[in-house]
């Protein structure tokens, strides 16, 4: 029996599962037996023929089956992806609802006012925080033009700027000044944008609007706490400096030219001691109101500190404005209009004020800058009130070559003072026979590149500040030490020194002097202490009490240039002074000047009522000496008798007159050599 096997007749592609490709091998194996048996009986060959054929089969069975599995586990994944696919899809959806969902949240919950137009600006929708700034409804205001709000306010070219930027398809950003429905305004920050549809084309307008009305309060109450002066409300240095500077920018456009004035009360400190604080402020207020009378706009009035005022002046395009001409009238209107400031009663009484003015005119240069305008300006006000005040004054160039010389002068005197270069001079006290009984110390500056300089040339600048004081405290420390070394040699020494006013006033001075007489073991007798009647201006009652700890000591006290300074008798007899000097203009002309005579005898006749020594300063002449000697008892010191010199020089002639014995006795002296 034959058997045909043909892979044809079986279905190798029947149902799709994993065993279908195997349905040959299973046919083959069911007709296995009655093959077999046919086989064996045609012999050994047909036999092993059947038997390769089921191995091929086999084989391809296995194939079949390994290749139905690949392909059914790719089924399962790519139905496995589908089905993932699927919830992906469905969950970007619930994601994009619930984003949807928050952002329309957001909107709603905005802090900032939203609101969606049309093309005609008819609003379609408002957010929560529209209904509550505007007080309108979303019902109310749905339909409306956003002009509904509008106040009157904001400048009409804000919105004509505003469509002619969003019909070119941009973004606009601006301010409104709009109104509540009760009526009540506010300021809104505003961003406005077109919207686009799909096509790209704009379909509506969103407006986002922040309420800024109370930020802008803050920053206008800054901007005044920064700019203004609280006392006065006027502004203040910072603003004068602001507007200096854009004044002087270099390639701005600004005024054809402008000037500075500085102003000062004059003696505004006194008035401040003398009665309170309560009316200086009262006092500044009342200028500050004048000022804003006499200086209208562009021009601008500031308080610059203290009693300080300052006035910028325009002269705007016109280069007809005389400037300088315009800065003397205001300068003068100030001075007049706020002379007699208006107090309220219970100032109780009226108080007339006088101005110190310096004002400058910039700009100078294409360099000038804010700090050389208001140097300038200071320089001339400061020259003006060292002039007595009361007056106006305009820079000149000098100014700052005289400031930077005082500079300079200070600078280099601050070194001399470590470096040794003070000099102590002496200058000789002779009596009417022509006897020295003393000197005056005085002081040198040996320079080391200008060489010997006299005080004239830097003393007043020691004065405006504290170097006065420690150049009195060491002329009056090596004037006590000389006085000891003499008084131990057995030659007492009288001694003269000038103590400045400010140095005078020092808390410590009565302390440190004490400091100086025990160091040195000078006798306190043989010095005497020379003020001026500038000393006497303030604190009268200070100074009495500081010159009698002083007198208990022994110091004597002697008034400097009687008759030049305040010069009342009245505060003579309140003052434990022992001598007084009068004054080198009054001995001048004393000899050939009727005027004068009199004013030095009148001077010597007091002294002698109340039992004080009298020098008589600047003889220079005979006539002069011989003038002064109708009265004996004057001490005379000046050119005559001989100049300033070194201590140690002026100490070498001083060895060579007799001195009193030990009996008292003082022999007659030569005179000392004319100068």
């Amino acid at each position: 029996m034959a058997i045909r096997l043909s892979f044809s007749s079986l279905p190798l592609f029947a149902p799709r599962t994993p065993c279908r490709h195997a349905l040959p091998a299973f046919a083959l194996f069911a007709f296995a037996p009655a093959a077999l048996a046919e086989a064996a009986g045609e012999g050994e060959a047909a036999l092993t023929n059947v038997l390769l054929w089921m191995l091929v089969i086999t084989f391809i069975a296995v194939v079949a089956m390994t290749f139905a599995a690949v392909r059914y586990r790719l089924a399962l994944l790519r139905l496995r992806q589908v089905q993932q696919q699927s919830r992906q899809a469905e969950d970007a959806h619930q994601k994009t609802d619930a984003l949807n969902r928050t952002l329309l949240q957001a909107v709603e919950q905005s802090p900032t006012s939203i609101v969606v137009t049309d093309l005609l600006a008819r609003i379609e929708y408002v957010n929560h925080c529209f209904e509550e700034r505007t007080g309108y409804r979303a019902e109310e205001a749905i339909g409306r033009n956003p002009r509904v709000l509008k106040s009157g306010k904001t400048d009409p070219k804000i919105y004509l700027n505003l469509w002619e930027t969003l019909l070119r398809g941009e973004i606009w950003r601006g301010q409104f000044v709009n109104k509540r429905k009760d009526g009540c305004e506010y300021i809104e920050q505003a961003t406005i944008a077109p919207v686009r549809d799909a096509s790209g084309n704009i379909a509506h307008y969103v407006a986002v609007k922040e309420d800024i009305t109370l930020r802008l309060k803050h920053e206008q109450r800054i901007y005044r706490l920064a700019y203004f002066d609280r006392l006065t409300n006027l502004p203040n240095r910072t603003f004068l400096l602001e507007q200096l500077k854009r004044l002087t920018r270099p390639g701005q456009t600004r005024p054809a030219a402008c000037a500075l004035l500085l102003t000062d009360i004059d003696r505004f400190k006194r008035i401040n001691e003398a009665r309170d604080h309560t009316l200086g402020d009262l006092i500044l207020q009342s200028v500050a109101g004048c000022l804003r009378e006499v200086v209208r706009k562009p021009n601008v009035a500031v308080r610059i500190g203290s009693d300080q005022f300052g006035v910028i002046l325009h002269s705007a395009s016109d280069t007809s404005v005389d400037i300088r001409a315009l800065a003397h009238q205001i300068a003068e209107q100030i001075r007049q209009q706020a002379r007699a400031p208006a107090l309220p009663e219970e100032a109780h009484e009226p108080v007339t004020l006088t101005f110190s003015i310096g004002f400058t005119l910039f700009p100078d240069d294409g360099d000038d800058s804010p700090s050389d305008v208001l140097r300038r300006a200071e320089s001339a006000l400061y020259r003006a009130k060292k002039r007595g005040g009361n007056q106006v004054l305009s820079f000149e160039e000098h100014m700052l070559e005289e400031e930077r010389q005082t500079f300079l002068i200070e600078s280099a005197l601050r070194a001399a003072l470590p470096a040794e270069q003070l000099c102590l001079y002496l200058q000789q006290l002779t009596n009417s026979a022509g006897e020295p009984v003393g000197c005056e110390a005085l002081i040198r500056w040996q320079h080391p590149e200008r060489g010997l300089i006299v005080p004239a040339a830097f003393i007043h600048v020691a004065e405006e500040s504290d170097l006065i004081c420690e150049i009195d405290a060491w002329v009056l420390r090596e004037a006590c030490r000389i006085s000891a070394q003499e008084a131990r040699a057995g030659r007492p020494l009288p001694i003269s020194v000038n103590i400045s006013p400010r140095h005078f006033r020092h808390h410590d001075f009565v302390r440190q002097f004490q400091e100086v007489l025990t160091d040195t073991g000078a006798d306190p007798a043989c010095i005497t202490l020379e003020i001026t009647e500038n000393l006497l201006l303030e604190d009268l009652n200070e100074v009495i009490t500081r010159m009698t700890e002083l007198a208990a000591l022994g110091v004597h006290f002697s008034i400097d240039d009687f008759g030049t300074g305040y010069s009342s008798l009245s505060y003579l007899k309140r003052l434990p002074i022992s001598e007084m000097k009068i004054d080198r203009s009054f001995v001048r002309n004393a000899p050939n000047d009727a005027g004068d005579a009199a004013l030095v005898e009148t001077i010597v006749s007091v002294a002698r009522h109340m039992h004080l020594r009298i020098i008589a300063e600047g003889v220079e002449t005979a006539a002069q000496a011989e003038f002064m000697r109708q009265w004996p008892e004057v001490i005379q010191q000046g050119f005559l008798y001989g100049r300033p010199e070194p201590a140690q020089s002026w100490l070498e002639r001083w060895h060579q007159f007799p001195h009193p014995d030990d009996t008292g006795n003082t022999p007659h002296t030569p005179t000392a050599p004319a100068p």
